[in-house]
């Protein structure tokens, strides 16, 4: 995986990427009955800013400000899209960095009261599409993780089928 990003589910990394050029990267992400949500996030890597050298890097997040949570995904199926970002040291669960988290791992992390959180409907398209939310923080993190994860919704059918998710943007 990409540093500092780590996969929920059975999320895997597919090149080319939304940009169709060599080295770049897109995550996919299979969703079907047996495995109805899969997503990605991004956490503290090092010692976050405190790392000197060793490439260090965190998500720090200001209380009462507003962000732009911008996403580039297409779907062959209908998906509800969730958009997290939780605060490392009031996570419920903690993984180490370098490993993965189960969907299951990840939904008992979002227990945890969330910094920002938003939940969309996205239909499906073969063509990219471009989702930009505006997301309200009622704290402060110096090191924040996000996590966003798409699952099949539960009214109506489901059926199989993936979703890949080109670009996460998340600026003030």
């Amino acid at each position: 995986w990409p540093h500092r990003w780590f996969a929920i589910g059975g999320a895997a990394v597919e090149t080319p990427g939304y940009a169709a050029k060599p080295r770049t990267y897109a995550m996919r992400c299979p969703l079907n009955e047996g495995a109805p949500s899969c997503g990605v996030g991004q956490r503290k890597a090092g010692n976050g800013f405190e790392s000197g050298l060793g490439n260090g890097s965190a998500i720090t997040i200001e209380s009462g400000r507003t962000y732009v949570a911008r996403l580039v995904v297409r779907t062959d199926v209908p998906l509800e899209l969730s958009f997290t970002l939780t605060d490392e040291a009031s996570d419920l669960f903690k993984v180490e960095n370098g490993r993965n988290e189960s969907v299951a791992e990840a939904e008992e992390a979002l227990r945890s009261p969330p910094l920002a959180a938003w939940l969309r409907r996205v239909s499906s398209s073969a063509a990219w599409q471009t989702i930009a939310v505006n997301l309200s923080t009622h704290a402060q993190s110096s090191s924040a993780t996000l996590r966003l994860l798409g699952s099949l919704p539960n009214d109506g059918p489901r059926r199989a089928g993936t979703f890949t998710l080109g670009a996460v943007s998340l600026m003030p």
